[in-house]
């Protein structure tokens, strides 16, 4: 009896210890930890009673521990299996095959990843990828499963509106491409003030503004910052500052780019120092990850109304970009 006096008094200053803080991380501690009470109050009432727990006690107490984080993780993903459910209906074929279901150490794989993904978002991004791999497997390989594990809100949305603004280039050599359209404020500003496109102030606005986050709209080094993490990831390659991505070739060729059922030619620059023919195509371009997903949210995607005029801007924009008022001063883009 004075080991379980002594047990409980050194309990009972431990917890006081903690209240006596006061902090917001305890609150939020005792908020998270509150779930699994059940396990520390059947110990409590074991060792009121007994002095000390059996091994079956043990086992009823992690059991107890276990019962609301397993509950929680089943949660999610079964709103990942409906929602992949609902994208399945959407995209077959009419004809109703027969598709072979992922491997069980995949889907296994798969699982470990999602059950702690909460986030609505980010639930959709992996419904996308289950959805796509049940038409074809080997889709998404088990280190691409690891790199998206890594997104979060924030990455996964912002990936999501480098979906929407991307468009197709098709080489006349037989290359195709798909590209994000990611233009920096310094390219934009200029692209305002070049006299030689139809490119408005109030055309960058509608651009700069899309990239809103939990009803937030980023800007500048803003935008750098969760794009870096999105490179971290491996999902995209950011061209450095004050620098841009670009296709090219030692031949005179042609490029059709294309968005949604527009089509239009864009005739190549050429680099005499380099000696090759290319066209410039923003600031980004996807990894091979990056692209495989890209393709599978491709199918639910829609294009802002603005995006058609933005990439034939920006293509004339390549054409002119050293004619006009394009090297005018860029100190008006933080009133864009």
């Amino acid at each position: 009896m004075d080991d379980l006096d002594k047990i409980l008094s050194l309990a009972e200053k431990s917890t006081g210890g903690i209240e006596s803080t006061g902090n917001i991380i305890t609150q939020i501690y005792r908020q998270y930890i509150a779930k699994y009470s059940a396990a520390d109050q059947y110990l409590n009432d074991v060792i009121k009673e007994k002095g000390k727990p059996s091994a079956n006690d043990m086992e009823i107490a992690a059991r107890l521990y276990a019962v609301p984080k397993m509950r929680r993780h089943y949660k999610n993903i079964a709103n990942i299996l409906v929602k992949a459910d609902q994208l399945y209906e959407q995209w077959k074929p009419q004809e109703d095959e027969m598709r072979k279901a992922p491997e069980d150490d995949w889907i296994d794989y798969f699982l470990d990843r999602v059950k702690t993904v909460s986030d609505e978002t980010v639930q959709r991004l992996w419904a996308c990828i289950l959805a796509q791999e049940c038409f074809e497997q080997g889709t998404f390989r088990r280190v691409m499963l690891d790199r998206l594990a890594l997104l979060d809100r924030s990455s996964a949305a912002l990936f999501q509106i480098l979906c929407d603004l991307t468009y197709d280039i098709e080489v006349s050599d037989g290359r195709n491409y798909s590209v994000p359209l990611y233009i920096r404020d310094t390219e934009l500003c200029k692209m305002v003030h070049n006299t030689c496109i139809d490119f408005t102030e109030e055309d960058a606005m509608l651009y700069k503004n899309y990239f809103s986050i939990n009803d937030k709209v980023l800007h500048g080094s803003e935008i750098e910052e969760e794009l870096e993490v999105l490179q971290e990831i491996g999902l995209v390659n950011l061209s450095e500052e004050n620098d841009e991505s670009d296709i090219y070739s030692i031949e005179n060729i042609e490029f059709t780019v294309s968005t949604e059922n527009k089509k239009f030619k864009v005739l190549p620059q050429y680099d005499e120092q380099q000696e090759v023919y290319y066209i410039v195509t923003g600031c980004m371009t996807f990894t091979k990850i990056g692209l495989e997903l890209y393709k599978t949210l491709k199918k639910q995607i829609v294009k802002p109304s603005f995006f058609l005029k933005l990439v034939e801007s920006f293509m004339d924009y390549g054409e002119f970009r050293n004619s006009g008022d394009a090297e005018q001063s860029v100190e008006h883009m933080e009133n864009i």
